[in-house]
């Protein structure tokens, strides 16, 4: 055996001794994480959530982005509605992260490496913190659309992806998971 097969061996070996965390992409874009927004109550500065109103008759699948809208802050009774004008109108880039409906502050936002770490509710979260924690990634081709980039975790930023981030970015999600018990 050469040494360069003896080398693959024994990497293969300590690959294998390590656990394997495996994330396959189910091609889930972000519009579907929309159905429940933990947002910064504008009167009590708690914790209220954004929800869309009731669903069109007939409609077999779940909330769209462009549905009713409401918000509720079960500790001081702050409410809101919110319906479409055509289209949603995105806020503008700052220091905070918003919601596209009410612009409010998200709930789960931190700083982390540099940038903002955000998460509309704690199942994106746990998108997140499988995707980071992952040491296998998986991603398979569609049948009828093909290969397309448009899921979640493909449209994450580069710096949540980075190799040399993630301990970070998940130290910064158990912060946010905590935030939100």
């Amino acid at each position: 055996m050469c040494m360069c097969s003896e080398s693959r061996h024994r990497d293969r070996e300590i690959f294998l001794m390590k656990e394997v965390r495996r994330f396959v992409d189910d091609r889930r874009s972000i519009y579907s994480l929309m159905d429940e927004i933990l947002a910064v109550c504008p009167r009590c500065s708690r914790c209220c959530v954004i929800v869309p109103d009731k669903l069109p008759a007939g409609r077999a699948r779940g909330p769209c982005i462009l549905d009713d809208r409401h918000v509720v802050c079960v500790h001081c009774g702050f409410t809101k509605d919110w319906r479409p004008l055509g289209a949603v109108s995105l806020p503008r880039r700052g220091a905070l992260c918003r919601d596209i409906y009410f612009h409010l502050p998200l709930w789960l936002q931190t700083r982390c490496c540099g940038h903002v770490l955000w998460a509309y509710n704690v199942r994106h979260l746990q998108v997140i913190a499988d995707y980071v924690g992952a040491n296998l990634r998986e991603q398979h081709e569609d049948p009828v659309h093909g290969w397309r980039n448009g899921s979640l975790v493909n449209r994450l930023p580069g710096w949540i992806k980075a190799g040399n981030k993630r301990a970070a970015v998940l130290r910064s999600v158990e912060r946010l998971k905590a935030k939100s018990r």
